[in-house]
């Protein structure tokens, strides 16, 4: 593939981002979630993590304000990594979990739509969808892949282990693969995927439900 590719990892607190260059190598945003996170480096040259400035919080501020603060950022990782009219653009599809979620998953969804209507507005390009089952088979090998087969993966196609990078180890427990690492091993096998993922062809809705009255 000679074209750019973003994967996007979208979350209200702390979403990824991952620019796949053509030659192969790859850069990465995430959100600090922690002052150490500002210092971490993925010690490979053809691996570049750029921490973005914390999230407000929900306490002091409004959701449009945290809308804005996320989209801000990563559409300008985006403009600093050269993306254009031509490049894929991959985002993860919507979850819709239990009725306890419900106002969580509603302000996801806000979110990302805020973000894919930035793509098209300032660089011409329509995002995609991609579900997660999908991009875990093809990136990982498994559509039910846990976080730390993730992690795992990521760290086999690059070399990175990206919990020595933020200074947490996968021994800590089923549970110890904290924020952003999680999320930015999912924004790389997101944008990973995309050298098997074809998008659909469009079709006309009238169209086929013409076709289905005749059968």
């Amino acid at each position: 593939m000679n074209v750019n590719v973003v994967g996007l990892d979208m979350s209200l607190t702390s979403p990824a981002a991952c620019v796949k260059l053509p030659d192969g190598s790859c850069k990465l945003a995430c959100f600090a979630q922690r002052q150490t996170d500002f210092a971490v480096d993925s010690g490979q040259p053809g691996i570049q993590i750029t921490v973005l400035p914390r999230i407000p919080s929900s306490a002091t501020s409004s959701d449009m304000q945290r809308y804005k603060h996320i989209v801000t950022y990563l559409t300008k990782f985006m403009f600093d990594n050269e993306c254009a009219s031509s490049t894929r653009v991959l985002v993860e599809g919507y979850a819709f979990p239990v009725a306890s979620m419900a106002g969580s998953t509603y302000k996801l969804h806000e979110l990302t739509g805020i973000m894919k209507y930035e793509i098209l507005r300032n660089f011409g390009i329509a995002a995609e969808t991609v579900g997660v089952g999908t991009w875990k088979k093809l990136s990982v090998g498994n559509g039910h892949a846990t976080k730390h087969d993730v992690v795992r993966r990521v760290r086999a196609l690059t070399g990175v282990d990206m919990m020595t990078t933020f200074g947490k180890s996968l021994q800590d427990g089923p549970h110890a693969i904290p924020c952003p690492i999680q999320d930015l091993c999912d924004a790389y096998c997101i944008a990973f995927s995309a050298d098997v993922v074809v998008a659909p062809p469009r079709t006309d809705s009238r169209k086929k439900r013409k076709r289905n009255e005749k059968d």
